[in-house]
């Protein structure tokens, strides 16, 4: 029965692919070649993503970020690269459920917590001031809560998780080997002609810190500071020879480039988790200390004076008061409390904050700060609900580590809780607002890792409800 339906779907599959190349040919006569083309190898693409999936998920990771590249704007909405693949991602989605003939739905107790804090801030939208934006920034954090949904039903098992790990990795290294040759042809350059008086605070330009095709620096630092920790852990963990080699010889690179982002929040962020993963697990302190040592070397042979002048002027200004570290900030830190108190327990209503700063015209519309924006839009409500989805995480792992018998997985549930420490970090000084996809995406890999490795007795902790999308008779 179930090798003649999979036989059936097969030729079903293969007569609509030779079909639609038929189609497609025709389409030649009204349509100019190179759309034709572009149509043509998408039916391929399709076959490849219909026997491969995860495919689609894998190719979303790159993108998580915000590139300056923009297809077109829908009144406030602009398509970035991000939106077409997160499409391919829900349509590879779809064509798995399709071909398994079946939709599998997990659901979890984090779940609850999201659908709570969701659930406030449509709710929100009744004393909000301006409905239309508030309306706009719900649409916004759809994709990002859509992708977290897509790590939870498309990873299915370790080979899976790996191949996740695998593609942050990879996406990783391409970022480093940009922000390298940006550092060594254009920014090292540039911080020559900074002259860094004493005692001052010198503010950075593009030129000079690392971005590797993002809109800000920050981006690489946050991406790069999440990465090193997932590839410390693969180093440690795997079997493979290779895998160790090409690590070892680029996470001393990453490093590098991490400091030539000159992002003080993801260094923070990346010591503080690694303090936390090296306390637990000497080969981790040992591989910290190793590429913190030959990405040091790395530096200090290739970086001129003015670059390391720039950079130890960086790392100084973390003792600097906040309104002269992070002025821009800190003014609408100002806006967010002053927002706040206004309205402290239901909040302003969704979409308040943003109002306000673009009717202030100033130069961040957003609070680059979660738990304040939170405050600002949703009081204390909103923030409670918010505290209640990170205590639901806590506890899973929390299961997760009563449970667990696995030296390894326990280790990668390590790394993960202390990549929270960088997220959390983030989460302060960056403007994640709910809409930030790569805010999700980590999300989707901390989730994704406890439904694959958690033990046989917390298992139903993913529970999964089936439903059928085609029902077959008895035939012969």
């Amino acid at each position: 029965m179930i090798t003649r339906r999979l036989h059936l779907n097969q030729k079903a599959l293969w007569m609509v692919v030779i079909l639609s190349q038929i189609i497609i040919g025709l389409t030649a006569i009204v349509l100019p070649i190179p759309h034709v083309l572009f149509l043509t190898l998408s039916i391929p693409l399709l076959v490849i993503l219909y026997s491969k999936p995860i495919l689609g998920l894998l190719l979303v990771i790159p993108f998580l970020p915000n590139y300056p590249i923009k297809f077109y704007s829908i009144g406030p909405a602009d398509i970035t690269l991000f939106e077409p693949f997160f499409l391919l991602a829900f349509l590879c989605w779809v064509l798995m459920c399709i071909r398994d003939n079946k939709l599998v739905l997990y659901g979890t107790s984090t779940d609850i917590a999201i659908f709570l804090l969701l659930s406030w801030i449509l709710f929100s939208l009744f004393w909000t001031p301006t409905v239309s934006r508030g309306i706009y920034q719900i649409i916004k954090m759809i994709p990002g809560l859509v992708i977290y949904y897509l790590h939870i039903h498309m990873i299915k098992d370790k080979k899976d998780f790996n191949l996740l790990l695998s593609a942050w990795i990879i996406m990783a290294i391409f970022f480093t080997l940009i922000g390298f040759y940006e550092t060594v042809i254009y920014g090292m350059q540039a911080a020559s002609k900074i002259v860094v008086e004493e005692g001052t605070f010198t503010h950075l330009t593009r030129e000079v810190r690392a971005s590797a095709l993002f809109t800000s620096p920050d981006t690489l630092g946050f991406i790069l500071s999440i990465s090193i920790v997932i590839a410390i852990l693969k180093l440690v963990s795997t079997q493979s020879k290779k895998w160790k080699l090409f690590l070892w010889i680029f996470l001393p690179f990453m490093f590098f480039v991490l400091l030539s982002s000159f992002s003080r929040k993801s260094i923070l962020g990346l010591f503080i988790a690694l303090a936390y993963l090296s306390w637990h697990n000497r080969k981790v302190l040992f591989s910290f200390f190793s590429i913190l040592i030959v990405g040091s070397l790395l530096l200090i042979l290739l970086a001129s004076g003015g670059f390391l002048e720039a950079l130890w002027n960086r790392l100084q200004s973390y003792f600097l008061s906040p309104e002269v570290a992070i002025s821009a900030r800190w003014t609408n830190w100002g806006i967010a409390l002053n927002l706040f108190f206004q309205s402290p327990i239901i909040g302003n209503g969704i979409g308040s904050f943003f109002t306000i700063t673009e009717g202030l015209g100033l130069k961040f519309i957003a609070t680059h700060n979660l738990f304040l924006y939170i405050l600002s839009d949703l009081g204390l409500i909103g923030l409670m609900l918010l505290l209640f989805w990170g205590f639901q995480i806590a506890r899973s792992f929390n299961q997760f580590f009563m449970l667990n018998k696995d030296k390894t997985a326990a280790l990668m549930a390590k790394a993960i809780i202390s990549a929270f420490f960088i997220l959390l970090i983030q989460c302060f000084f960056r403007p994640v607002n709910l809409i930030d996809p790569i805010f999700w995406g980590f999300l989707g890999l901390s989730a994704s890792f406890l439904k694959v490795y958690m033990p046989e007795e917390g298992a139903n902790s993913f529970r999964p409800s089936d439903i059928n999308l085609q029902m077959e008779g008895n035939s012969g």
